[in-house]
């Protein structure tokens, strides 16, 4: 019986500590996200001299309302990221709502691929481990 009581006690006091740390975690991921990896993912997105000469050859002004060719920043501006709490852990999420972002990032069979999302995360994931640590205070 003894030893019964002793394993719910622990039980009781690892609960709450485990819970704090994955807070601690899901914080961390979030603030990396927000402060590097995204920004990081904008600053690499493409708008190449090439892709802009391109549209300028198709005459694609009309397809953009009278805005510049190649300087609509539209992907730029849909890059995000979304982090959350689920039962295996953290899950954090880096993506693009322009409709063609995947498009940059993975090429098709007529454009080569210019990838900034994988760039951006394997830039910074490392840092994960210090960020947590300055949460956890030390």
């Amino acid at each position: 019986i003894m030893s019964i009581h002793a394993i719910a006690t622990l039980n009781l006091r690892l609960l709450p500590m485990l819970a704090n740390m994955k807070a601690v975690i899901v914080s961390a991921t979030q603030d990396l996200f927000e402060e590097e990896i995204v920004p990081t993912a904008k600053d690499l997105s493409p708008v190449t001299e090439e892709g802009y000469a391109r549209n300028v050859v198709l005459k694609a002004e009309h397809k953009l309302g009278g805005r510049r060719v190649g300087g609509t920043g539209t992907n730029r501006r849909s890059i995000d990221s979304a982090v959350s709490d689920v039962p295996e852990g953290v899950k954090a999420q880096l993506f693009t709502q322009s409709g063609y972002g995947g498009y940059l990032e993975l090429g098709t069979g007529k454009m080569r691929a210019q990838p900034y999302l994988n760039p951006a995360f394997d830039m910074h994931i490392g840092e994960l481990p210090e960020k947590v640590k300055e949460k956890l205070g030390g």
